[in-house]
């Protein structure tokens, strides 16, 4: 292995090791990318969701939002318009075909878990293990008859363990997911969701 690959790699163990880095804030645009309507279609788009909450207020991923404006503090309507507007999904305030938005779940709780050395030899006591979860749930419909459900949703956990770097210290994989992306992310599987059925009603209606 030449040293500039052994840089690399060590690079890389590095930071993954620190936590300075997670999979989860990387867009998922490019997954379904190119899954969108040739010539455009047109919807209703119809938004007044429930809102759920159930957040632990020492949550690390909910812990600078107003929970009373939550909907706002993560802008959902406007970004599932732009990941709508994507698919060439061409919103209209009146139309026969509707896409509703019916509810929407921010929860996030905590569990106080044992934790373990790397070896799993060494007790090193208790550490909270906390959960994310947002799902964003609604359906598509024909002049007030529902084809079908759309839903997406996502779930995320940290997970404490000894330091790959600090023998004897406790840190968090997955603590730095950021809220925001994870949601986005999933308004974009939603999106391409309703796609999905959109293109297989107007198909089977031909």
């Amino acid at each position: 292995m030449s040293l500039r690959k052994m840089i690399v790699l060590l690079t890389v163990y590095f930071i993954i090791s620190c936590n300075a880095i997670s999979l989860n804030n990387v867009s998922n645009d490019f997954k379904w990318k190119n899954k969108k309507f040739k010539n455009g279609e047109q919807i209703a788009l119809s938004f007044s969701p429930k809102i759920i909450d159930s957040i632990n207020n020492s949550s690390p991923f909910f812990d600078k939002i107003d929970v009373n404006r939550i909907e706002q503090e993560f802008d959902i309507k406007k970004t599932l318009e732009v990941k709508l507007k994507k698919r060439n999904i061409l919103l209209k305030e009146e139309n026969l075909l509707k896409l509703s938005v019916d509810s929407l779940l921010f929860k996030s709780y905590s569990e106080e878990v044992s934790v373990y050395s790397n070896s799993e030899t060494e007790y090193m006591g208790t550490s909270n293990k906390d959960y994310f979860v947002f799902k964003i749930y609604g359906k598509i419909s024909y002049n007030n008859q529902k084809i079908k459900e759309v839903f997406a949703e996502k779930e995320h956990n940290t997970e404490p363990r000894e330091s790959f770097i600090i023998s004897s210290v406790i840190v968090h994989d997955g603590i730095n997911a950021r809220s925001d992306r994870m949601i986005e992310n999933t308004i974009n599987e939603f999106s391409y969701e309703a796609y999905k059925v959109i293109k297989t009603y107007i198909n089977k209606e031909k």
